[in-house]
């Protein structure tokens, strides 16, 4: 078995402190990571490079061909940050016990199938009229499952979109969709949302025989 490089600095998934890639929701096999640390004016910058092989695009802004896609962070212990929304959504679907005692806690993903997608989420930056740092939502990339461990996490986005849509009518499921606080914090949810707006959604789960809808609307959870 190929020996899986540590991280040559620490590495946290725990809670935190404190370019618009082509790709918005994949599915790819992770080869590997690269860690990199950088000096700028003689400060440390710790960067780590997700690379996946055999991509499958989901949903893109542009048409995306080439198998392999790469996912930079610069790396933070700082709460609103890129690397902290994946690392939340990291915790959410790897249980603590399969990366307990590792150094390196995200080469568990490495050589596992995984799906990916940006999701708005509260995120630092300079506010471009003031100069000043705000946080507003802005959008980052989150796992939505992992090989192995998808269902360690409780029920998946689009299980709980089926369980709630049951014995309500569209605009039910709509306003749901749209204001539920909770739901918003799934991986996801912004495509979520799309395909509602779209009017995809709930035709696309009757199709895959997730959901029948009735004479009056109504749908059922099959």
């Amino acid at each position: 078995m190929t020996e899986i490089p540590e991280a040559p600095f620490p590495v946290s998934v725990e809670e935190p402190e404190g370019y618009v890639h082509p790709l918005i929701h994949f599915k790819g096999e992770l080869s590997n990571i690269e860690w990199e640390t950088k000096e700028f004016d003689d400060r440390k910058s710790h960067q780590a490079t997700f690379n996946f092989i055999d991509v499958t695009v989901i949903r893109s802004v542009e048409p995306y061909i080439l198998p392999i896609a790469n996912i930079r962070f610069n790396m933070s212990r700082a709460a609103n940050t890129r690397w902290a929304a994946m690392t939340s959504s990291f915790r959410k679907i790897v249980p603590l016990e399969a990366y307990a005692g590792m150094e390196t806690p995200p080469n568990i993903l490495v050589g596992k199938m995984q799906e990916w997608a940006l999701s708005t989420v509260p995120l630092t930056g300079i506010n471009q009229d003031t100069g000043k740092f705000e946080v507003k939502d802005r959008e980052a990339w989150q796992l939505v499952s992992v090989e192995g461990f998808t269902d360690s996490s409780g029920p998946s986005l689009m299980e709980l979109v089926v369980e709630n849509s049951d014995g309500k009518n569209k605009e039910e499921i709509s306003n749901w969709i749209f204001t539920d606080q909770p739901i918003k914090s799934y991986p996801g949810h912004t495509d979520l949302v799309e395909k509602m707006a779209q009017r995809e959604l709930l035709p696309m789960l009757v199709d895959t025989e997730k959901l029948t809808v009735d004479a009056d609307g109504v749908y059922h959870k099959v």
